[in-house]
């Protein structure tokens, strides 16, 4: 039964969420900032970064693909929605429970914190049932490499989703202090939307190469 109520579970975080949850919170950001700048930070970016970053590990480096489902080489069509509607959801649930407001930075710090742990137990919650099931699979590498590969990709989630977690909602929270309070009101949208996807594409890629040469090294 719990087996059955896991499978269900992640067949709906996966393929029956992500596009409808992303369309009503881009509709929800919209309407609770009536900002452009906010909302693409909000729900563009995650799905900018769901499309590129695993994308380029999938197709093009070949790390690791998915099994089932509609794909575009081993990736989900719908991939970028994935990490859109958790983040965007994720990134509102501070301002709907009143603990924090765009409109008030007092409390940045907590919003910053509940989003990131919410993101980063769903991501961690997803990819172990993804594992468990076999909707994804690792290449793995003839060699010393093969089995810290194996490794690895259970062992990344603790360090990776975090990090992307907190980036996404510390770039959330910049963006409503430039664009709502006038804060550097002389910050470009585009090289702040840029550089808040450069931090979440290389610093979690950073963090998961250093693991994985540790590992290596350990295994010689």
């Amino acid at each position: 039964m719990i087996h059955k109520f896991q499978r269900i579970f992640l067949d709906i975080l996966i393929f029956w969420l992500p596009v409808p949850v992303t369309l009503i919170m881009t509709n929800i950001w919209w309407r609770e900032t009536k900002s452009l700048m906010i909302t693409s930070t909000a729900v563009g970016l995650p799905l900018l970064y769901g499309y590129v970053i695993p994308g380029i590990g999938i197709n093009i480096l070949q790390n690791w693909r998915f099994t089932n489902g509609v794909r575009i080489g081993g990736m989900y069509l719908h991939h970028g929605f994935m990490y859109a509607s958790k983040m965007s959801f994720f990134g509102f649930i501070p301002l709907l429970l009143s603990i924090a407001s765009v409109h008030d930075s007092d409390g940045y710090i907590y919003w910053v914190i509940i989003s990131t742990t919410l993101y980063a137990s769903t991501a961690w919650l997803q990819d172990y049932l993804s594992h468990k099931f076999g909707y994804v699979v690792f290449h793995e590498k003839r060699g010393k490499d093969s089995k810290v590969k194996e490794n690895a990709s259970l062992r990344y989630a603790p360090i990776c989703f975090p990090i992307i977690g907190s980036i996404y909602s510390i770039s959330l929270v910049a963006a409503c202090k430039i664009y709502l309070f006038d804060v550097f009101p002389q910050t470009s949208f585009v090289g702040f939307f840029v550089l808040s996807f450069l931090a979440m594409a290389t610093i979690p890629s950073i963090a998961y190469g250093l693991l994985t040469k540790n590992e290596l090294r350990r295994t010689k």
